[in-house]
């Protein structure tokens, strides 16, 4: 069984990783709380220009779940993710340090979603990919924007990410909502 906590800036939910009682974040979703147009690249070179001040403290690479199967994702402590949001030069990071130096006081902590039993899990990823077959075949722009809004709910339930809309919705790609994620 495994239980899911989950911490929140703005709009962005993220699934915390707890090491030793302290929660360890996605370089995926921290790009997105700093307002990265592609928080994978632009997160992944920010952290490749200036690696050298980082520990093994403060990110590691951790095997989790994603829509590609289990695959190893960087993941940074509060103190990390202050770091990057230290160095990143957006709109959003200032008010995503003060947030980080909250967590990092204690004054917010992850949230449990619970634990799922087998056949709860199960249930939910039949219903994850129904979601994902209903979106590749979704007729309308709208239809497709409520289906992904539960199929990232599901997702964060199970500790997994989902894709994009764009990918997993032809009709998104053609109405411009890649922006959506």
């Amino acid at each position: 069984m495994q239980t899911n906590t989950v911490l929140t800036f703005e709009d962005v939910e993220f699934d915390v990783v707890d090491i030793h009682n302290t929660p360890w974040l996605r370089v995926f979703q921290i790009g997105s709380a700093l307002g990265y147009r592609n928080p994978s690249s632009d997160m992944a070179k920010l952290y490749e220009r200036n690696a050298d001040e980082f520990t093994e403290k403060m990110t590691r690479l951790f095997e989790v779940d994603t829509v590609g199967g289990r695959q190893q994702v960087r993941i940074f402590s509060p103190r990390g993710a202050y770091l990057l949001a230290m160095l990143a030069r957006t709109e959003r990071a200032k008010a995503f340090r003060h947030w980080v130096l909250d967590v990092l006081e204690g004054r917010l902590v992850p949230q449990e979603t619970g634990r799922m039993t087998v056949p709860q899990r199960l249930a939910a990823l039949r219903y994850r990919g129904s979601l994902v077959k209903e979106l590749a075949n979704a007729r309308t722009a709208s239809l497709a924007v409520e289906l992904y809004a539960n199929l990232q709910q599901v997702s964060r339930l199970l500790g997994m990410q989902a894709q994009s809309i764009g990918v997993l919705a032809p009709v998104a790609r053609q109405n411009s909502l890649q922006g959506i994620e």
